[in-house]
């Protein structure tokens, strides 16, 4: 007997859905149980998903269907293939985990178990959106709380402040605080280009409210399905980057209906890499590279033909 893994990745390739059936159940028997985990807005799946029920599915939940037609279907449908192109991140992401012996391979006898083993491990991200009360222009705009996969348990306080890009679309910037106490804060010496954190608005997403807390235009026009699917949305992402022996954790964080302390949002942090890689790299192995290496420094471009000639013809 074998088991076979059933899993939904999101767009950066981390799972989202798992499930485990015996080795000779077929991939579509999972779909929709996956499906009811997530509420994504297209899925990309090869031909072995294209069943008239599974797309009427779809169709149903407002999800876009990105399947290829079977040979035998007398009326293809039309199927988007520039976005199809996507799905190679579902199978980078199966062959990762098979490289690891005890899933490719299962050893363990419950399925809880041997789910453990392919789940990455997620911290906890709570922020306050300051930034949309009328408070002291001088202060953070957002405010918040943030952990590690390892110890979601153990929070760090964080503060960042409004920036504008190149392109003059706005993101938030700035410290975690690492600190436990204050004897530690007095005796810790901050070291440049270490622990902070940067928060972008998801572009994807059609708000409720702008800014300035009035309501969005944009949102109202939405129809029923559409607005279900906008709210399953991430309202903001952010990089958690840390030392540069630790791997650079990511973060999604959705909205919540405004508390006593105003508008907030929370979510989860992750590693953009497998909890064993963390691991290894954290141990120091060499063949792990870390997520937050420094850049090389540029090389220096050697001077133009033209000016050694001149140079030669001087001499």
């Amino acid at each position: 007997m074998t088991t076979k893994i059933h899993a939904i990745v999101d767009a950066l390739g981390n799972p989202v859905a798992l499930t485990l059936t015996p080795g000779q159940a077929h991939d579509i028997t999972q779909a929709v149980p996956l499906l009811d985990q997530v509420e994504p807005e297209a899925l990309l799946a090869d031909k072995g998903y294209d069943s008239d029920a599974l797309v009427a599915e779809l169709e149903e939940r407002g999800i876009t269907p990105v399947i290829p037609s079977k040979a035998n279907r007398t009326q293809p449908r039309k199927t988007d293939f520039a976005l199809y192109r996507e799905r190679n991140l579902v199978e980078r992401f199966f062959c990762q985990i098979k490289q690891y012996r005890a899933i490719a391979t299962r050893y363990d006898k419950l399925a809880n178990t041997f789910l453990a083993a392919v789940t990455q491990p997620q911290g906890n991200f709570v922020m306050n959106l300051n930034f949309r009360r009328n408070t002291n222009p001088n202060a953070p705009a957002i405010t918040g709380r943030i952990s590690t996969p390892e110890d979601p348990e153990t929070t760090f306080a964080f503060s960042a402040f409004a920036q504008s890009d190149k392109n003059g679309e706005a993101y938030w910037i700035g410290p975690v605080d690492m600190n436990r106490t204050m004897r530690q804060a007095l005796n810790t010496q901050q070291v440049p280009n270490t622990h902070f954190v940067s928060i972008r608005e998801n572009g994807f997403k059609v708000f409720r409210e702008l800014h300035d807390g009035s309501a969005n235009p944009a949102y109202t026009k939405l129809s029923d399905a559409e607005e279900k699917a906008n709210d399953t949305k991430p309202a903001y992402w952010a990089n958690w980057t840390r030392t540069e022996n630790d791997p650079q954790l990511r973060a999604s964080a959705w909205e919540r209906d405004p508390s006593r302390y105003g508008p907030w949002a929370s979510g989860n942090t992750q590693h953009p890499i497998s909890k064993e890689e963390a691991a290894a790299l954290k141990a120091g192995k060499a063949d792990v590279v870390a997520m937050n290496a420094p850049e090389p420094a540029a090389a220096v471009p050697p001077p133009p033909r033209r000016a050694k000639a001149d140079a030669r013809d001087r001499a």
